[in-house]
């Protein structure tokens, strides 16, 4: 049985990853930061060197999935130090202490990209226009220097799910519809957004084949932020008349977005033979399982 250490384990894709690992036969040892959402997940921070060592070195993974990170983007760009350190040297530390025979996976995001002319393949040449994406960018490089020939970096975006901290677009963009608030989303950002159990599927059908190397693993539909709301509002039955397409810059964000993203997935879909579904299909199937929150 082969042993995974689970970085953010309480993260929106560690939520789904860390029980399907778990039932496909892994011995798995998650870890969290500030939420633990399961029992038996440890505490591991960035902060603390001495706790990622000794870690490793008892757990004895085979399997590191790294897929802890400081994401809130705004922040990160008022917050350099914290997001490098959260990012960039986790990553850094988590590297220098395991050892070459350990498979190294490592989930990363669109925002390496300037969002001039996506959608991107996986030899598209990154170009981060934040400190968020700077960050991921810069641990990407880490991996690709130091575990060329052990280590898997997967490109997503635009996250969804069943998540219970209601942390993604989709549940947040519900809730306040369902409380009738009037909610401002750009019509000028493009993306590709991604269901979070097909993010983790494709993640285990990838490490069984232990491949290596960059993948993209994201929704097959690239839309608009505005056209994701109004579909998300279609299929949930809200009010359409509450979603207010605005330019970017009227959102007065801190960090630059990039508008023109998105991730082609032609790639995965041939070397693992899964059929990805679409955005509809994918939120439909969100709707079997999404708690309401209270209004």
């Amino acid at each position: 049985m082969q042993r995974v250490l689970l970085t953010g384990a309480s993260s929106q894709t560690g939520q789904v990853l860390y029980p399907l690992l778990k039932n496909n036969n892994y011995d798995i040892l998650g870890t969290y930061i500030t939420r633990k959402t399961y029992d038996d997940l440890i505490l591991m921070t960035p902060y603390d060197k001495k706790t990622i060592k000794d870690t490793i070195n008892q757990f004895k993974p085979d399997i590191i999935i790294h897929t802890s990170a400081l994401n809130l983007v705004d922040y990160c760009e008022d917050n350099k130090e914290e997001a490098y350190l959260c990012n960039t040297e986790f990553t850094q530390e988590l590297m220098l202490n395991t050892g070459d025979a350990v498979y190294f996976v490592f989930l990363s995001t669109d925002y390496v990209f300037d969002g001039e002319s996506g959608p991107y393949i996986e030899e598209s040449i990154p170009r981060p226009i934040s400190v968020y994406g700077k960050t991921k960018f810069d641990a990407e490089n880490i991996i690709v220097t130091n575990r060329p020939e052990d280590s898997l970096i997967i490109r997503t975006t635009v996250l969804y799910g069943n998540d219970r901290y209601r942390k993604n677009y989709v549940l947040r963009l519900i809730d306040a519809l369902r409380k009738s608030k009037d909610i401002k989303v750009p019509y000028d950002q493009v993306s590709s957004p991604t269901y979070t159990e097909v993010l983790a599927e494709c993640i285990l059908r990838l490490i069984k084949k232990k491949k290596k190397g960059i993948y993209n693993i994201a929704g097959p539909d690239i839309l608009s932020r505005s056209e994701f709301a109004y579909m998300i509002a279609e299929i949930f039955g809200l009010d359409k008349r509450l979603i207010v397409p605005v330019k970017t810059e009227e959102l007065a964000q801190r960090a630059k977005r990039p508008k023109k993203a998105g991730l082609l997935i032609d790639k995965i879909k041939k070397e693992i033979g899964i059929e990805i579904m679409d955005t509809q299909h994918a939120l439909k199937e969100l709707g079997k399982e999404v708690i309401p929150q209270n209004v």
